[in-house]
C-alpha cells in the first residue's frame, strides 16, 4: 500500500485486546487484528445503533472483513 494512500488506516484499539474482524457489521467474529496494522477501508456502513463500521483490507488490497470504524486512524 503506498504511503500516500489516502484510504490508508492504521489501527488503534484502545482496548488491551486485538481488534476483532467480522464477517459483517455486528456479525460473526472472523480473526482479529493487532494495533499498528496497516489497512485500507473498502467500503463503510452503520448498524441500527448508528455505529460506524469499516470493510477493511489488508496492505495487500485482499478484503479482511468488518471492523469498528472508530478504531481506525486515517489520513
Amino acid at each position: 500500500m503506498p504511503p500516500d494512500d489516502p484510504l490508508a488506516c492504521v489501527v488503534i484499539d484502545p482496548t488491551s485486546t486485538p481488534l476483532n474482524v467480522r464477517a459483517t457489521p455486528q456479525g460473526q467474529i472472523l480473526s482479529a487484528i493487532s494495533n499498528g496494522q496497516l489497512v485500507r477501508i473498502l467500503d463503510e456502513a452503520k448498524d441500527s445503533q448508528g455505529k460506524r463500521w469499516a470493510h477493511i483490507a489488508d496492505a495487500y488490497s485482499r478484503p479482511v472483513g468488518w471492523v469498528f470504524r472508530e478504531y481506525l486512524a486515517c489520513k
